[in-house]
């Protein structure tokens, strides 16, 4: 009747609602520590081109960007969760089963952390490799123009050029690629949290399918499409905002 469909979709409302802010913290933060870590490395490598810190990091990001990451994910479990290798950390879910009461947030966050090191690590290693690589073209493009060489000349330091001239250059591709890498994360979230079990929207999708539950399927779908359009539209504007030569007013 009326009343228990009306719970049912309210039931399967608030579940999704759930899953989504699981896949959203962790592909979120996996950018943001994916962005912290390649920056660094795109900027040294810029500096010292063909030196060997700049090829090592090339062949390692290179080597990371074309491992799967079903290879990776299981490549950690059986090292790092494995009682016959390192039983260190735990191999699913975000949480013990009995949690902490009482307890301060930097508490529960130290109880979860184990939880959380290994599927942190699948979200963010491709993303770093192609953040890595792609910064890196952009420093390169920038550090011979003549803006580069006035700030050389008036004796600011390398560290200085690059966090104060070339980094606000870059402000658009950074941001371009923001909007290319959240789709991929978003996607590799069924993957990733399958083999986990993490609840998030990955894990809905695999649960759906193997259960021919195609509404939820409709809805988790569309809430991806959803955001990665929005995305894509709060880019645009960004790019807008930092670069007063892009303009959406009609010529």
């Amino acid at each position: 009747d009326f009343g228990t469909s009306y719970s049912r979709k309210a039931a399967v409302s608030a579940t999704i609602w759930q899953r989504l802010k699981v896949s959203l913290l962790f592909s979120l933060f996996s950018i943001l520590l994916a962005y912290n870590l390649s920056l660094p490395i795109a900027a040294y490598a810029a500096l010292h081109p063909n030196s060997i810190f700049d090829r090592f990091s090339a062949g390692i990001l290179f080597f990371m960007y074309a491992l799967p990451s079903f290879f990776v994910a299981s490549l950690l479990l059986l090292t790092f969760s494995n009682p016959s290798v390192f039983s260190w950390l735990p191999s699913s879910g975000i949480s013990p089963l009995n949690p902490l009461s009482d307890a301060t947030f930097f508490e529960n966050f130290m109880v979860q952390l184990p939880y959380l090191l290994l599927p942190f690590v699948c979200y963010t290693y491709a993303m770093l490799a192609f953040i890595g690589r792609s910064m890196r073209s952009v420093f390169i493009d920038n550090l011979p123009l003549d803006y580069i060489r006035t700030a050389r000349a008036k004796g600011l330091s390398e560290a200085n050029i690059i966090l104060g001239h070339v980094l606000k250059n870059a402000l658009v591709p950074l941001i371009t690629i923001f909007s290319n890498v959240f789709p991929y994360a978003i996607g590799g979230a069924v993957i990733i949290e399958s083999i986990f079990s993490l609840p998030g929207m990955g894990l809905e999708i695999v649960h759906a399918i193997k259960s021919q539950d195609y509404p939820v399927l409709v809805a988790v779908f569309t809430l991806a499409g959803f955001l990665t359009l929005t995305v894509n539209l709060l880019c645009d504007f960004l790019c807008a905002l930092v670069d007063p030569r892009i303009t959406f007013s009609r010529q």
